[in-house]
Formats: structure tokens, C-alpha cells, sequence
């Protein structure tokens, strides 16, 4: 899906996505994790609604309202705000030098990495002792 936005992607696009680069960085500065939530769904969004296919877009925004709680629990980790930021501007620099093949990569990245937080933080709170 990215590397169909990338080729598709107007300035207007590109702008959108700097502006919201901007806010997840002053979020991530204040420890604003709620506004990070939504500004992460805005990012994704407006690279994804970028490939002006509404099929696709809406079976994408089916799978990310499953992982709804996961990505939740994710963005309330603070030690990942600044590595997330930093995936996120890496996106960003991919579509801005026109690269659908390292812009579909850095949001595999992202997606990955966003996976083994969630999946290392299960294990820390499951391993936990219940009193």
C-alpha cells in the first residue's frame, strides 16, 4: 500500500505529512501519549488514503481498528516515542525522494518494531507476579 501512495503522492501530501511529523514532534516532547495515538492514525491515514483506492483504504482502516488496543497500549510506552518519531520521519524521507520501495520498508519497520514492543511488554507483564 505505501509504495502505491509514494507513486500516487501530490505536495499537498507531502506537506500534511511534514505538518503532522511536526505535531508528533512536539507531542513526543511534551509526553503528550494521547496525541500521539491520533496523530499516528493521521500520519498512516494520509499516506494510505494517498493511493486513491477506497477498497483498499477501508480494508486497511478494517485491520488497524483491530489493533486498536494493541497500538493503545504501544503508544503509552514511553521509551518508544522517540524510536516510533524517528521511523515515522524516515517514512516521511522516503516519499519525499519518491521511493516507494524504501517507504513501503520503513513502514514495515515501523509496523514491525511497533510488534516486538507490544509482544516484549506482554511478556514483562505476564512473567510479573499477581498478588
Amino acid at each position: 500500500a505505501t509504495r502505491l501512495a509514494v507513486e500516487r503522492m501530490t505536495p499537498a501530501t507531502l506537506e500534511s505529512l511534514d505538518s503532522l511529523i511536526h505535531e508528533m514532534s512536539q507531542a513526543t516532547k511534551a509526553g503528550d501519549r494521547a496525541a500521539l495515538f491520533d496523530l499516528n492514525a493521521g500520519f498512516h491515514f494520509t499516506l494510505y488514503t494517498a493511493i486513491r483506492n477506497a477498497i483498499l483504504c477501508q480494508l486497511i482502516e478494517s485491520l488497524w481498528d483491530r489493533s486498536t488496543v494493541y497500538r493503545r497500549r504501544f503508544t503509552f510506552m514511553p521509551e518508544r516515542a522517540e524510536q516510533a518519531l524517528a521511523e515515522h520521519r524516515a517514512i516521511l524521507a522516503a516519499c519525499r525522494h519518491g521511493d516507494p520501495e524504501a517507504a513501503g520498508a520503513a513502514v514495515r519497520a515501523n509496523v514491525a518494531q511497533t510488534t516486538k514492543a507490544i509482544s516484549e511488554e506482554w511478556r514483562r507483564s505476564s512473567a510479573e507476579p499477581t498478588e
